[in-house]
């Protein structure tokens, strides 16, 4: 999955997620090109929780 899915299957919700393939670029930024979702919130103190 791509972030666009992501935002896409989980509108409105915190996504805990796994970087599945990512790289550092030149400018020493991750770039996560495939990630995986494990787990889903309905807000931000319960995603902080994990």
């Amino acid at each position: 999955m791509n972030w666009k899915d992501v935002r896409q299957d989980f509108p409105d919700q915190w996504v805990l997620i796994e970087a599945v393939q990512a790289y550092t670029n030149k400018d020493s930024e991750r770039i996560l090109e495939e990630i995986t979702p494990l787990e889903k919130f309905s807000n931000s103190p319960d995603a902080m929780r994990v």
